[in-house]
């Protein structure tokens, strides 16, 4: 009787688990793997979730652009086929992240993120559409890069309007300057408008802070942090 019960349980579970929804999956890889992979995966769905803008400027053939700072952007989903896979991509990786992880709540069975993103790319010299003027934007030159960090402590702020934290820092990150009475020199660099740079100190996420003294690079900060944190960590570099 005991042998039979536990057979019943365990056809149970069997049976359970089939009728389970398949799992999802996200992987992330770099431009080269993630163009190898766009070849091989049939009925792929390829999507590029920068703002219309970026996406007149060049894009991957075949990509479909649905703006991952649009307020329609979730029910935007609605349109793709869930148990079809996804490959996703931004500028530098940020949106594609959290939209590959959006994707995954809701059902998405498989997520390929492109690492690096449209930046790293294009660095790579991989095929585009409809190349435009967002690849000659390069901005500030390394000479003139070198010169402005050369003396005191200077602060330089890559960052970008479509990236959420760069937005939630900006408030603070305007006044930081007159907060620290003179102390410190912040300068703010758009990252889609100085590749140069943005190649040069690798920038691949954003908000990316720099601190140099005297010329030296003596911190590098990816991602969000508050005020209260970054003033004390300027200040254990003085």
């Amino acid at each position: 009787m005991k042998r039979l019960f536990l057979l019943t349980s365990a056809l149970l579970v069997l049976l359970y688990s089939c009728a389970q929804k398949p799992s999802s999956s996200l992987e992330k890889v770099a431009p080269a793997n993630f163009q190898e992979k766009l070849k091989a995966t049939p009925d792929v769905q390829l999507v590029d979730v920068r703002t219309p803008e970026e996406f007149s400027e060049g894009h991957l053939k075949g990509a479909k652009n649905l703006d991952y700072n649009s307020e329609g952007f979730e029910a935007s989903l609605e349109g793709l086929q869930k148990d079809k896979p996804v490959m996703v991509y931004c500028f530098v990786g940020g949106r594609s992240g959290q939209a590959a992880k959006l994707m995954v709540q809701k059902g998405f069975t498989q997520v390929i993120d492109m690492q690096g993103g449209y930046k790293k790319w294009t660095e790579e010299g991989l095929p585009i559409q409809n190349p435009g003027k967002a690849l000659n934007k390069e901005g500030i030159s390394e000479t003139d890069y070198n010169h402005l960090t050369a003396k005191g402590l200077v602060l330089i702020d890559f960052n970008a309007p479509w990236c959420p934290p760069c937005r939630k820092m900006k408030p603070f990150m305007d006044q930081l300057e007159t907060k620290m009475t003179g102390s410190l020199k912040v300068v703010p660099l758009n990252a889609d408008e100085n590749t140069v740079m943005v190649k040069k100190m690798q920038i691949d996420e954003l908000p990316t802070l720099l601190l140099y003294k005297e010329g030296k690079l003596v911190m590098r900060h990816i991602g969000f942090i508050d005020e209260a944190n970054l003033i004390k960590e300027i200040n254990s570099k003085k």
